[in-house]
Parts: C-alpha cells; structure tokens; sequence
C-alpha cells in the first residue's frame, strides 16, 4: 500500500507538471550528448574551483556525507535489532522527524532573512554530531526510545537549517546559466561520498557494534564541524558571501529598474488608437 501511495504521488506530480504551457527547455541547439554532459561537468568543477565559498560548502558537504552517509543503512535494523522496535514505530519516528523539520521551516521562514548563512549551515554539523551521538548513547540510557526522538528531531531541524540557507545562498551568488552545472556536478560528487559512507558503515557493521559506529561518526562530525568553524571565522568568508549577495541584489534592482523604465518608453511611445473618437 505505501508503495502504491508512493508511486501515484509521482504519477499525480508528473501529469501536473505536463500541465505546464513555459517552454523551459534550455537555448541551446542540437540534442544532449553524453559529451555536452561532460563537458558540462567539467565547467561545473571549473566554477566550483574559482569560487571560494562554493569550494568551502562542497568540501564541508563531502565530509559530513562520508559521516551522514553511514547512518542510513544501519538505523532501521538498529531500532529494531537493539531497542525491538517494529516497522510501525520506525514510521513513527520518521515522521516526527519531518513534521520537526516542517515546524523548524516555518520558524525560518517567520524569522525573515538569514544574514550569516554559512555560519548557520556550518554550525549544523554540530547539531548532525549531537543527533548522532545521542542515537549512539541511546542503549545506555533510561528512556532509549524518548532519546531516539530527541536525536531524530535534531536530524529533522538539520534538513531544514542546512537546505533552507544553502538554496538562498546559491540563488544569490550564482549566475543563472551557470546553476546548473555547479548543481549538477556537486549532486554527484555528494551522491558518491553518501555511497562510501554506506559501503564503509556496511563493513564496520560485521565487527563493530552499530552505537559505537555511530558514536565515532558523531565524533568525525564534531571534528569537521570545529575545523569548518574555525577556518570559516579566519577566511572572511562570510563577509566575502554576504557582500557578493548584496552586489548580486543591486545588479538585480538595477537590471528591473532598467527594464521598468524601457517599458514605460514603448507605452508611452505607441501611437494613439485612430479608431477612436477625438474631441
């Protein structure tokens, strides 16, 4: 049934988005080769390179996905091997997470506008490590389950605080053409640090206890979290982000300002109706 819910969801989403009249396919000419798509790639690596705050999010996010990335494949049989906890109370404990996440959305956006963007994603490898090891601690303590949820509800507020500053960042300081590529090239450097943490979390899992591996990973996050923080606050880098978005804003103000004043010419330049009665 979760699978037919799941599945109907995607076909409602795709006949909603045939629905659409824009033409959004991309100027260029020809069909996409597999070459375009490397060399697509390749000038998305190339932007990264020359972009300092790009470089320091992509290198950040491999980190804490080398760490994250161990956690997926082992929670479910974690819960229910170390604490017997079924398929339904998994479910539970998902979806408290993403209703945390929701409740931690809507406070963002109550909040308004996020000046310190890269401290706040830096700043949630640490809210990651403290999720981690609590689910790692979680045996040892009296109330495992409520520890369970209190981890998952950092975990749910990490998605949010992360995803939320990092999409307003990169509208801001990336230029249209170029989203895609830079995008394109990070979604698969990020996809393959989460499957070397998964296949490493697998092997670990034959001779090491899953809350200790989960423990270390807190601590490798902390660790990353610490070594961001502290290279974030020498390099300026917040400072260079903050004034490229205010740079990247006055252009945007101007360019509208301009395009409001050209319209305003050709209405004021079209030639009158000679249809209509004069006095």
């Amino acid at each position: 049934i979760a699978f037919i819910i799941d599945g109907t969801s995607f076909l409602i989403s795709g006949l909603m988005i045939l629905t659409i009249n824009t033409d959004l396919k991309p100027k260029s000419e020809g069909s996409v080769s597999m070459g375009q798509l490397a060399k697509d790639m390749k000038t998305g690596l190339r932007l990264i390179a020359e972009d300092r705050v790009i470089s320091y999010i992509l290198i950040l996010f491999l980190l804490l996905l080398l760490g994250i990335g161990m956690v997926n494949p082992l929670l479910a049989f974690y819960l229910s091997s170390s604490f017997g906890l079924s398929e339904q109370d998994f479910g539970f404990i998902i979806s408290f997470s993403a209703i945390t996440g929701f409740i931690g959305a809507i406070l963002l956006t109550v909040r308004g506008q996020i000046k310190n963007k890269l401290t706040m994603i830096t700043s949630s490898s640490f809210i990651v490590a403290i999720a981690l090891s609590l689910l790692g601690f979680a045996p040892s303590t009296s109330s495992p389950v409520i520890v369970i949820y209190i981890a998952m509800a950092f975990i749910g507020v990490v998605n949010i605080s992360i995803n939320i500053p990092l999409s307003a960042l990169f509208q801001a300081i990336i230029e249209d053409e170029n989203m895609g590529k830079i995008n394109a090239f990070m979604g698969t450097a990020l996809a393959l640090a989460q499957v070397i943490g998964a296949s490493t979390a697998a092997y670990l899992a034959g001779f090491l206890p899953i809350s200790l591996i989960l423990i270390y990973v807190g601590i490798f996050t902390a660790i990353v979290g610490i070594i961001s923080f502290v290279f974030l606050k020498k390099s300026d880098l917040e400072k260079i982000a903050q004034f490229r978005e205010a740079e990247r804003l006055e252009k945007r103000n101007k360019e509208r300002e301009m395009k409001n004043q050209l319209d305003q010419q050709n209405i004021n330049t079209q030639p009158l109706d000679k249809s209509l009665p004069t006095t």
